[in-house]
């Protein structure tokens, strides 16, 4: 009795560790099915998002070439108006030096008579005053948009060989301006000894000669503005390409 009890134990026993194994294996299973199945989800998740990656990139690509053109563009608008702003200043300003220069050779001559006559009034001649004609041509050169272009920083945008015969010409647009306040001083020097030529009549020879002296400063500063305008329109010239 007390064997067949433990018999029937015994295959109890060994049924339950059977049934106890198949259950693990059957856990098992699933869990890596369960893996394998989002390893595929996984995968399917990038491959479907790769499309989506290069619209991206494409996007991103196409922004930043607007963005450079519309800079480009930009830089192109400010390098045009900054060339045109100086040009027409150039223009300008080459216009008023015409105008001067063809003035000088008058002025010249009339200072040249004012000499003469203070020459006959150093010997003790009587002369005509009235006949003295002092006065100049005043030039009013401007730099304006120059100025503008370096300051702003658009002088940048043109290329180096135009900004240099830019510069050139404003250059020597300084020196010829220094020189005519040089000149309208000297002229003054000279109109307060001889008014417009009415005080001429009443000097002493130790007077005109004083005079004289302030009137030939003058016709060389007249002389040497005829020479610089001759030289100024050339680098106008230069600078406009003509």
């Amino acid at each position: 009795m007390k064997n067949t009890l433990g018999a029937v134990l015994l295959s109890h026993a060994r049924l339950w560790q059977h049934h106890s194994a198949a259950k693990r294996a059957s856990c098992e299973l699933p869990t890596e099915r369960n893996v394998n199945r989002h390893e595929r989800d996984d995968n399917t998740k990038m491959q479907n998002s790769k499309p989506h990656i290069f619209l991206v990139s494409i996007l991103a690509l196409l922004i930043a070439g607007l963005g450079g053109g519309v800079m480009v563009i930009r830089q192109r608008q400010v390098r045009v108006g900054a060339e045109e702003g100086i040009r027409r200043e150039i223009r300008e300003n080459y216009e008023g030096v015409q105008e001067v220069r063809a003035a000088i050779p008058t002025e010249v001559q009339n200072i040249s008579g004012t000499v003469a006559l203070l020459e006959q009034k150093e010997t003790g001649h009587a002369v005509d005053g009235s006949k003295a004609k002092i006065g100049l041509a005043v030039l009013s050169l401007t730099n304006a948009n120059w100025q503008a272009a370096s300051v702003t920083g658009a002088i940048g945008t043109v290329d180096y060989a135009t900004v240099e015969r830019f510069a050139g010409a404003y250059f020597e647009q300084a020196r010829l301006a220094q020189l005519q306040t040089s000149t309208m001083e000297s002229m003054m020097s000279l109109s307060s000894y001889v008014g417009h030529g009415e005080k001429i009549q009443a000097m002493s020879p130790a007077e005109a000669r004083t005079a004289e002296i302030q009137a030939q400063a003058l016709l060389a500063h007249l002389k040497m503005m005829l020479r610089m305008t001759d030289g100024l329109e050339g680098a106008y010239k230069t600078a406009l390409g003509s």
